[in-house]
């Protein structure tokens, strides 16, 4: 899996006045993706496949960008598979991952224990439409701080376990009341 860049990353991306071809091809996909645009043999021009596949795969975009080049016969075939496995593996791990969110708020629900969603599990309806565009990682919720060793518990106790392990009792609650939780399989 590739690693992807931190955000300091992508401002000094951002910031910088020349693009690759590659570059500005991707650049276009986000834009035809988020504008409902087709692109065009000539948006292609020049296009380095494997360089520009490893930006998608850097930034994490294949869902996304392949949602804009599937079946337009804008891509090589080699290139379209490869996104079509990204997006194929994405939309797998979005709808293990919503199960397990349906589970966690139906045992947080059952305690009265108010959430929040964050981040990918919030966004992925509401902005993307369809969820399986939206990577994520893992479940970001909020609780109410005065909550968050309750449910630490409640959650140790159906099959969620700190990521990291850490020999203060309250450690992983003691930085911003975040909690990163793995559940074993």
């Amino acid at each position: 899996m590739s690693k992807t860049n931190h955000p300091a990353d992508f401002d000094q991306f951002a910031s910088r006045k020349a693009w690759t071809v590659e570059e500005e091809f991707l650049q276009r996909c986000l834009r035809a993706q988020v504008h409902s645009e087709t692109l065009t043999g000539a948006d292609v021009a020049g296009v380095r496949w494997d360089v520009w596949l490893s930006l998608v795969e850097q930034w994490a975009l294949g869902p996304l960008v392949y949602e804009v080049v599937r079946n337009g016969e804008i891509a090589p075939v080699a290139a379209e598979k490869k996104l079509e496995a990204l997006y194929r593996r994405n939309a797998a791990r979005t709808i293990w991952l919503f199960h397990q969110l349906e589970a966690l708020l139906g045992r947080l629900n059952a305690a009265d224990v108010p959430v929040m969603l964050l981040k990918g599990a919030g966004l992925a309806h509401a902005v993307y439409g369809n969820p399986a565009l939206r990577p994520m990682m893992d479940i970001d919720i909020l609780v109410p701080r005065e909550r968050a060793a309750e449910t630490a518990t409640l959650l140790r106790e159906n099959g969620f376990e700190p990521a990291h392990a850490d020999p203060r009792p309250s450690a992983t609650l003691a930085y911003e009341s975040q909690m990163r939780l793995i559940r074993h399989h």
